[in-house]
């Protein structure tokens, strides 16, 4: 029977196996299948969903049938025809259907349940969205969406409407979705149903990829499938195997092959076929084909070291064998294993072979079967070629459901879906009986040994793991709604999700104890804890994770690899390490030389293939054969270069790695034959050597076995070119050796001649110590041989036109007395300089280091205490801090972690030295690495700490200490510091292993720092191993978390206090997580980009974190921006200050003593922090005829950098500021008090040179002249006239000179110039002098016809002058100590009284107004005020006292009276107008003014100077300070550069007792002031309090009156109502 829609159009035909045919669509009739949902087309273009059931299945074509409409279809209010292109439909978690139908016009229709939840119009409108494409996913519909005006193609954007808004899904609610690709959906429809691929192997550069029948190759260089490998049935898995018998991790890739159905089955193996004239390639090794009888039901392989495989087999008789793969072997396990009742294990299609991933160096295998669990651990017997299977631990599979209310306990399954991995945890490093076992929805965590500890699942939806490193689990995810799981690629960290378990459990006991009894509540608290999420997890990726969960880990490249999508198969490195193998990198043995050239590491392997690799992403970047670089034509015409023939040069295979490691540039090569032509011996030796010294003598040196090589030093230029510097032939010593110990002889009677012949037949000759190096120009070259033999040669060219290279040595000096015991420290000759003309000795007897010359061996300099010591240390241990940085510098570390670049300066004159610090770094943590990594055995600089690849922590906190030194030390900037940020580890595996990418970050912690940023995750979520590695990673470009989260606020506040915990809430927190603080490469620290972003509140929070730090760990970063947390007021300053008092181990050493007097400031020196001389020039310490008692000294560093110089502009602008600053808390901090005392005899000294000492003098001659000598200008006398001119030529002298000085102060400032009202008192009198005289010397002031010219002009500018000169005096003052605090108080009282001078100001004109107009309103000659202006000056001498009210005299005349007129009235004073009215605002006016203003001005006064006074010695402090910033123009930059050492910290020298002495003096003064400011304190708190107590008490008052209200007016109502009922 054909069913046929009347005129509609089907749009698809869908069926939910979940959903069955409801009773209102049958009736009482049974359904014979799942109903059919069919979409037809309405008229209106709307979809009419349809259930087709089928009632009955008939044997014929007719058949009975149910068509009922799903949902009602409500008609479209517009007609216009636009039919339906596309229509999708899905059914989600709750069987309900969501559906999509794109119409012709690009409008887009959405139902839900089949309902019509929202339609577009027909009619366009702006701004609306049409879709170019749609795709419906179960969680929401995409579309490729553009608006009306813009070309579908070209302009589409990705958009989603999430299917969670049900029936309010409309286009209007989608949301962008930058880059994301719209194919990906069909992909997200179908991920669960199809399986693309079998599998994926990574080997080498090709990745493997299984599908159907074929193996493709895709190459990773140049990222296309390179080949594609057939086979005759379907590949039903694709893994790596372990080859036998090796350690280096080589492996075959192996390919199970079954066709479905089929009882037979093959593996084949793939691996690198070697060839002629070719490259080597991958292909089938036929010869290792295994084959599998019966059907394959379940596959597994030890994924931790890919060197077991098992499967479980179904034979034809329906029995179970269990086969295992092991190297090139099959072996038969299915006896080997035993049950809980020690019997064969009788295996069937249900039991599940699970591998550990574990810690242990064993394989374990975890085998499930019914409600059993066993683990067994596995070992190959390779003497005996089987496999040996013990059983280790079992356990009943019990599980205990504590979401029920206790008292229904039942037990259920724990496990009921098959596990696909299991894990091994580990605690404190060991393994432990604790497992973690995964399958398809939950974790599993399970105690093997503990029966008490009840297993545990967690919802994960895990589809795939990988276990890396024992801790960090790698998985594909699907989504989980009830965890709130977003599906991708995630990890875990186990030892946290471990501790989260245990947390909850106890939490569990907790909550069941708590609620004994309380059923339910038991039940909605464990509901609550079963909602924690105890697997955190971090999201690395969003993945479409399906039915392909492998994965997949490559060894050989340390990458992971994994399916991302149906077309996208994703290489990652390692995310949580900061280490990565480089792509299709061989063994170590395979390579001669290497070298990193800016981000590229360069290898030359033995086939003469020079390979670079990107340093950063370990990625391939290029491969060639090299060519000689800057050889002549003659050997460029050799052709490529072929070293094919030698190796690596060593005289131990074990011990003897010197050109292997990473400061081996050039590398010597040794050829692996002996030199062909005869060589003489004599050439090598000087004639003594070789001669006896007595008949039939055999020479120690012709005795030894000598073979003679040819050797090359070659260094790779480029990455296609390699030079060969030197090639030359030497002679390589061996010597017979007993190669094993003789065997215990038993037979006392056996003969000598039997001994004697057993010894012989096990000799064999072996290398001897035979080091190799040469100078860096690689003019001599330095052998060292065992028994402390040494000789030095000079190298002699040999004219080879077919080899420029080619040179013989000369034996130029054997070394005698050679320090064979500091040589031996490390591999590298680093006792020698660059050159090899001087090496590094010491004198044993008196611990001193000496510089000797290599070709006398005399001393040439002695290394003073302070550069390089012994005495407290041990000679090895100091030597191994020691390194040559150039012939004329050496970089030293001393046992306080100091590390120095030491400039060797020789006086051509006298031919003697002496040192100079160019750079230092402080090391931070030294002593803390010093234990863990043993620095006291290896050598810092040229034996790298051979850390673990896996241990992130410690690499990223030695990546934090490269970048200080190369920081700090070597004065790296920008891109400069990338070498070391980013280098190779050569030391893995003790300079045998693989070599790997050294990082200063990790993918991981990069990706948290951008969601930290982001605000999706918080810092609560990261859990505290995983915090530690996060702030130690430094990104490119030099930023770490703190500089990532500068414009996060709240989260970075939260770093900064989960790394300093302070629950105690000290001033200074305590350090849980050393807080790295580093620069970026645009010069700023943390705390600078918080000040440029103006979060102040972090800066302050930050200032308070770092005073916890100790010396050099932040200081130059942060002096750049002090001024303006002085500027800003940020209130942990002075806490901050006071913390940067800081003492060497040194400084603690240095505790007796005197303070030297005769220095100014005494007790303070700018010194290194290493310390030399600097001491003894503030402290003399007891001696040799000195009788004076010694004092307790405390000497501390103040760790601030630059600002105690004069030639650095920071100085000045933190001068400026603490001059400028109304915290004088600041100037108690010993520090700034003796950085201002440092700075001021040399501000001084330039004071009073160029203005004090001028000033007097100008001073003197201006008093003088404009005193006496300006009226001799007309004297006839030319005596006197003489001595005029001679006054005035002075006093122009001097105007110029300050005229000259201020020109330079402004074009020195700027225009701040303008800005301080001293420099209008320099600036004006010599410029109004500069008017005067001209004016003098031209007349303008002389006597014209007995009278004196412009007398109101001369006396203004004398008075003006001669007032301006003596206010200047003022200034200098402040240079003395006593007067300073003084004109400070006359400055600070001026000050505060500018508010009340501006009121006092306003009731004298209130005042003088008032008068002025009772004054006019008087007849003219009643007047008492006769102008405006003269009413202020009434009222202010009415203020001051100076009035008379007498009414005979006004403003000091007689009042004019009128005929008939009596003023004798004493009321009549102020005129005859409202006397009475004008003596009320007298009297006003004199209690208001004269009474309480002015006495409200002596209290301010007072108070300005109380408080001045109290802080005297601080103003004084602050004059100083001031008076520095102001002249520090005056010193020249010759004074300047030469004040102080570049790289010096102000060294300040205490007297204890002197300091106690002084604390004491003004503990009472103190201790007054104290209790001052808190009982201010106090009381305006009091008076805030009862404030808001009125307020609050007011407010409670009105709510209760208006409850009142209320209620009574509810009682009315109540009463009416009942009064009308009972009417």
């Amino acid at each position: 029977m054909t069913i046929v829609p009347d005129g509609q159009k089907i749009h698809g035909l869908f069926v939910n196996k979940n959903m069955t045919t409801s009773k209102w669509l049958l009736g009482d009739k049974p359904a014979a299948s799942p109903s059919i949902l069919v979409a037809l087309e309405t008229s209106d273009n709307q979809i009419d969903l349809n259930m087709l059931s089928l009632i009955e299945r008939p044997g014929h074509e007719a058949f009975d049938y149910l068509f009922k409409q799903f949902r009602p279809v409500v008609p479209r209010p517009f007609t216009s025809f636009d039919p339906i292109e596309k229509y999708q439909l899905i059914f989600n978690d709750d069987n309900y259907s969501v559906g999509a139908a794109k119409r012709k016009s690009g409008r887009v229709d959405y139902y839900y349940n089949g309902v019509l939840c929202m339609a577009q119009s027909n009619s366009a409108k702006d701004g609306e969205l049409f879709a170019y494409e749609m795709e419906v996913s179960f969680d929401e519909t995409f579309l490729k969406s553009t608006s009306l005006k813009q070309e579908f193609a070209q302009q589409a954007v990705t958009k989603a409407v999430n299917h969670e808004l049900k029936f309010r899904m409309s286009t209007n609610e989608a949301r962008e979705l930058p880059g994301y690709k719209i194919q990906n959906v069909f992909y997200q429809r179908i991920k669960k149903h199809c399986k693309i691929f079998q599998g994926f192997v990574f080997m080498k550069t090709y990745i493997f990829v299984a599908h159907g029948k074929l193996v493709s190759l895709f190459d990773m260089k140049s990222l296309r499938f390179t080949k594609h490998i057939q086979f005759d049935k379907d590949v039903s898995e694709v893994f790596r195997s372990k080859r036998d018998g090796t350690e280096e991790g080589e492996f075959d890739v192996c390919v199970l092959l079954q066709n479905a159905g089929e009882l037979d089955g093959q593996i084949k193996f793939i691996n690198i076929q070697k060839s002629h004239g070719k490259e080597d390639e991958y292909a089938v090794d036929e010869s290792l084909t295994k084959r599998i009888e019966g059907q394959v039901l379940q596959f597994d392989q030890d994924r931790d070291d890919n060197e077991w495989t098992f499967m479980l087999i179904k034979m034809a008789n329906d029995y179970h064998v269990l086969k295992c793969l092991h190297g090139e072997h099959i072996y038969d396990l299915t006896d080997s294993f035993k049950d809980h009742r020690g019997e064969t294990l009788q295996l069937d299609e249900e039991t599940n072979f699970v591998f550990f991933f574990s810690p242990k160096d064993v394989t374990e295998v975890l085998v499930h079967q019914s409600e059993w669990f066993y683990v067994f651990e596995i070992q190959y017997d390779a003497d005996n070629d089987v496999i040996n299977v013990e059983p280790k631990e079992k356990r009943r599979n019990v599980y205990i459901d504590t979401t029920f209310a206790l008292s229904e306990q039942e037990e259920m399954p724990l496990v009921e879906n098959e596990l696909h991995s299991a894990i091994r945890v580990q605690q404190g490093g060991m393994p432990t009986s604790l497992m973690i076992l995964a399958d398809e929805e939950y974790f599993h965590v399970i105690d093997m040994a503990n029966l008490q500890y009840q297993p545990s699942k967690f919802e994960q939806r895990c589809a795939g793991l990988f276990l890396s490193d024992n801790n960090y689990m790698y998985t594909l995810t699907h989504k989980n709604a009830n965890q709130g799981i977003s599906s991708g690629f995630r990890l875990y960290d186990i030892d946290n999700c471990i501790a989260k378990a245990a947390q909850k459990a106890r939490a569990v006991l907790e909550n069941a104890q708590a609620t004994d009894g309380d059923e339910a509540s038991h039940y909605e608290k464990q509901q609550e804890l079963s909602k924690k999420d105890v697997f955190m997890s971090y999201h690395l990726q969003s993945v479409q994770v399906g039915c392909q969960g492998m994965i997949d880990f490559s060894h050989q490249n340390q990458r992971l690899v994994y399916q991302s999508s149906y077309d996208n198969i994703d290489v990652v490195p390692v995310l949580h390490r900061n280490t990565m193998g480089f792509i299709g990198m061989s063994n170590r043995e395979e390579y001669l030389a290497t070298k990193i050239i800016q981000d590229r590491f360069i290898a030359l392997d033995k086939r003469n293939q020079l390979t670079s690799w990107d340093i950063v992403t370990g990625k391939f970047v290029s491969t060639c054969s090299p060519q000689f670089a800057g050889q002549s034509i003659a050997m460029k015409e050799k052709g490529p270069v072929d070293y094919s023939n030698y190796d690596i040069y060593t005289f131990d295979e074990v011990q003897h790695y010197a050109y292997h490691q990473d400061w081996a540039n050039k590398v010597l090569l040794k050829c692996k034959t002996p030199y062909p032509e005869a060589v003489d011996e004599a050439t090598f030796y000087d004639p003594k050597m070789i001669q006896s010294n007595m008949k039939h003598q055999i020479n120690y040196i012709k005795s030894l076995h000598k073979v003679f090589y040819e050797f090359k030093l070659v260094e790779i230029m480029s990455d296609s070119e390699v030079k060969e510097h030197l090639s030359f032939v030497f002679p390589h010593y061996e010597t017979p050796k007993v190669v094993e110990e003789h065997k215990k002889q038993n037979d006392e009677d056996e003969s000598d001649d039997d001994k004697e012949k057993e010894v012989q037949q096990k000799v064999a000759p072996v290398k001897q110590l035979q080091h190799l190096f040469f100078s860096e120009d690689m003019q001599l070259m330095l052998e060292q041989l065992s028994n402390a033999r040494v000789f030095l040669y000079k190298r002699v060219h040999l004219r080879d036109r077919n080899n420029e290279s080619r040179v013989r040595w000369e034996l130029v000096h054997r070394f005698t007395q050679f320090p064979t015991d500091l040589a031996e420290i490390t591999q590298y000759p680093f006792i020698f300089s660059p050159d090899f003309s001087m090496y590094l000795d010491v004198d044993r007897k008196n611990r001193k280091f000496l510089i000797r010359d290599s070709f006398s061996q005399e001393v040439k300099i002695e290394l003073p205490e302070d550069v390089m010591s012994c005495k407290a240390e041990d000679i090895r241990t100091a030597a191994s801090r020691f390194m040559w940085q150039s012939k004329t510098s050496l970089k030293i570390i001393n046992s306080e972690g100091i590390e120095r670049i030491v400039a060797i300066i020789e006086n051509p004159v006298t031919k003697e030295y002496s040192f100079d610090q160019e750079s230092f770094n402080v090391v931070q943590l030294f002593d803390q690495l010093s234990a863990v990594y043993r620095y006291s055995k290896n050598h810092m600089y040229f034996d790298k700490c051979q850390v673990p690849v896996n241990d992130t922590k410690n690499r990223l906190l030695l990546k934090y200490l490269n970048y200080r030194q190369g920081y700090y030390l070597e004065g790296k900037r920008e891109n400069q510091l990338y070498p070391f940020l980013f280098t190779v580890d050569y030391g893995v595996d003790a300079y045998k292993g693989r070599y790997f990418a050294d990082l200063s970050f990790t993918f991981l912690h990069w990706n948290l720092m951008e969601k930290l940023r982001a605000g999706t995750i918080s810092v609560d979520e990261i859990d505290s191993g995983q915090f530690q590695k996060l702030i130690y990673n430094i990104l490119p470009r030099c930023e770490t978390v703190f500089h990532r989260l500068q414009d996060a606020g709240q989260r970075l506040t939260d770093v900064l206090a989960t790394c300093h915990p302070n629950k105690d809430r000290k001033p200074v927190p305590p350090i849980l997580y050393h807080m790295p603080f580093v620069e970026n490469f645009q010069g700023k620290s943390p705390l600078d980009a918080l000040i440029d972003r103006g979060d102040f509140r972090n800066a302050n929070l930050m200032l308070q974190y770092l005073a916890a730090y100790g010396i050099d760990h932040h200081s130059r970063s942060v002096v750049k921006n002090l001024h303006m947390c002085i500027q800003r007021r940020l209130p942990n300053m002075a806490l901050y200050l006071n913390s940067r008092l800081l003492q060497t181990k040194k400084c603690l050493e240095l505790n007796k003593g005197n303070l030297v007097e005769t220095v100014d400031p005494p007790g303070v020196v700018a010194a290194s922090f290493a310390l030399s001389n600097e001491p003894s020039q503030i402290i003399k310490q007891k001696g040799a005829g000195q009788d004076a008692v010694e004092s307790d000294l405390k000497l501390e560093f103040f760790d601030v950098p630059v600002l105690h110089q004069f030639d650095n502009k920071l100085c000045d602008k933190f001068f400026e500021e603490l001059a400028n600053t109304q915290d004088m808390t600041l100037f108690d901090n010993k520090g700034i008090r003796m950085l201002i005392d440092y700075r001021w005899p040399l501000a001084s000294e330039h004071i009073q040179k160029w203005l004090f000492k001028p000033f007097l003098s100008f001073l003197f001659f201006f008093v003088v002249y404009m005193g006496q000598v300006y009226e001799w200008r007309e004297d006839p006398d030319p005596f006197f006239k003489s001595l005029n001119d001679i006054f005035m030529i002075v006093l122009l002298a001097h105007s110029v000179f300050f005229l000259g000085i201020e020109g330079y102060q402004l074009f020195t400032n700027g225009t701040s110039y303008f800005l301080s009202p001293w420099n209008y008192l320099d600036l004006i009198p010599p410029i109004l002098l500069l008017v005067f005289i001209p004016l003098a010397i031209n007349g303008t002031f002389d006597m014209l016809d007995g009278e004196k010219q412009n007398q109101t002009l001369e006396a203004s500018l004398q008075a003006t002058m001669s007032l301006l000169l003596w206010l200047k005096f003022l200034y200098f003052l402040r240079i003395f100590e006593s007067f300073g605090y003084l004109i400070k108080i006359i400055i600070s009282v001026c000050v505060d009284m500018r508010h009340f001078l501006l009121i006092l100001l306003l009731t004298i004109m209130a005042f003088g107004d008032s008068l002025r107009q009772i004054s006019t309103s008087n007849l003219p000659q009643h007047e008492f005020i006769d102008a405006w202006w003269k009413s202020f000056t009434y009222v202010y001498r009415m203020i001051l006292g100076d009035f008379n009210t007498d009414p005979t005299t006004l403003e000091g005349g007689p009042i004019i009276l009128a005929p008939g007129e009596d003023y004798t009235d004493p009321n009549n004073g102020f005129g005859v107008v409202a006397p009475y009215y004008t003596w009320t605002i007298f009297y006003l006016c004199t209690v208001l003014n004269m009474i309480i203003m002015l006495n409200l001005l002596i209290a301010i006064i007072s108070e300005s100077f109380a408080r001045i006074n109290a802080e005297r010695e601080q103003a004084s402090y602050q004059e100083k300070c001031e008076i520095t910033a102001e002249n520090s123009y005056l010193i020249p930059f010759a004074r300047k550069r030469d004040f102080c050492l570049p790289n010096r910290y102000l060294l300040i020298a205490t007297d204890i007792q002197q300091e106690l002495d002084s604390q004491n003096k003004d503990s009472g003064f103190l201790l007054r002031e104290t209790q001052r400011k808190i009982g201010a304190a106090t009381e305006q708190m009091e008076k805030k309090l009862l404030d808001n107590i009125e307020k609050v008490s007011s407010q409670q008052d009105a709510t209760i009156s208006q409850k009142m209200d209320k209620i009574v007016s509810d009682n009315r109502a109540i009463m009416e109502l009942i009064e009308k009922m009972k009417d």
